[in-house]
C-alpha cells in the first residue's frame, strides 16, 4: 500500500474521479549539520560502514574484502622486513669484528684460561 493513496484509490479510480484528493505537498526536513565525527566513536562508525559495504556486496564484496586484507598483511611484512634490515646488519658485522684477530700489542701472561692464536695462508695444489 502507497502512503500516497487509499486502498480505495488503488481499484481503478481516476485523479478526476470524485473523492479524490491530491495529497498535501510537504517540505523536505531540513538536513541535519554535519559534523565530524571523531575518537573511537567515529572508527567504530567507519569500521561499522565498510563492513556494511563489503557484507553488501554479496561474494564479490568479500573476495575484494580478503584481497584487500592479503594485501595490506604483504605490504605490512615487507615493511617490517624493511625496517629489520639495518638492525640485522649491524648485529651481524658487530659478531664479525669480535671474530676478527687484530693482534695485540701486550699478549696476556699464560694461563689455563687463555689461548694462543695465529693465522696463516695456505696455498692447495696451486
Amino acid at each position: 500500500m502507497s502512503l500516497l493513496r487509499s486502498p480505495a484509490g488503488r481499484a481503478g479510480r481516476r485523479s478526476g474521479d470524485r473523492g479524490h484528493t491530491p495529497p498535501a505537498r510537504r517540505d523536505p526536513p531540513a538536513p541535519l549539520p554535519a559534523t565530524a565525527r571523531t575518537g573511537p566513536v567515529g572508527w567504530a562508525h567507519d569500521l561499522l560502514l565498510g563492513m556494511r559495504f563489503a557484507a553488501g556486496g554479496g561474494r564479490e564484496g568479500w573476495i575484494r574484502t580478503a584481497l584487500t586484507a592479503v594485501g595490506v598483511a604483504l605490504g605490512v611484512a615487507v615493511l617490517l622486513l624493511g625496517t629489520s634490515v639495518p638492525t640485522l646488519m649491524d648485529s651481524w658485522h658487530g659478531r664479525e669484528k669480535a671474530r676478527e684477530n687484530l693482534g695485540q700489542l701486550h699478549p696476556p701472561a699464560p694461563a689455563d684460561d687463555t689461548v694462543l692464536y695465529a693465522s696463516t695462508n695456505t696455498v692447495f695444489h696451486g
